[in-house]
């Protein structure tokens, strides 16, 4: 890691770590719970395909409450554990850092965008479109 590199991590988890370790595993679970949501959303059958009668509201309904709650609690959980593990390590860094002498930086460090970052976005870009082109040709 560069000085520039350093200086931007410093900066930026020193505003990030802020929050805590607590705030930061409960956004990890609230984006693995949406993207439980999805997954399940993505399994559930469509409203012909049902196995219950059309009278039995429960019968209807409990496949996809079961669905639903295991993929979202499931995925949480997976959101949970890596957010947590995400700032551990990062923390661990930061502080790695400060005990070989560095400081923190009083303003955010100017970073130039440089080539590679450009075509990691523009690759990005690029899967972004392909998944829309597969929903809108399959939707």
């Amino acid at each position: 890691m560069n000085d520039p590199q350093r200086d931007a991590f410093l900066w930026s988890w020193s505003r990030r770590r802020a929050i805590g370790r607590g705030k930061f595993g409960l956004y990890g679970v609230a984006l693995g719970a949406l993207g439980g949501f999805l997954f399940a959303w993505f399994l559930s059958p469509g409203p012909g395909e049902r196995s219950a009668h059309a009278y039995d509201t429960l019968g209807q309904l409990m496949p996809d409450f079961s669905l639903y709650g295991m993929a979202m609690a499931a995925f949480g959980a997976m959101g949970w554990s890596a957010a947590d593990r995400l700032f551990r390590h990062q923390d661990r860094v930061f502080q790695g850092l400060l005990d070989l002498g560095a400081t923190v930086p009083e303003e955010k460090p100017d970073t130039p965008i440089n080539g590679p970052q450009i075509a990691v976005y523009a690759a990005l870009l690029i899967i972004a479109l392909l998944v829309v082109g597969l929903f809108v040709a399959f939707g």
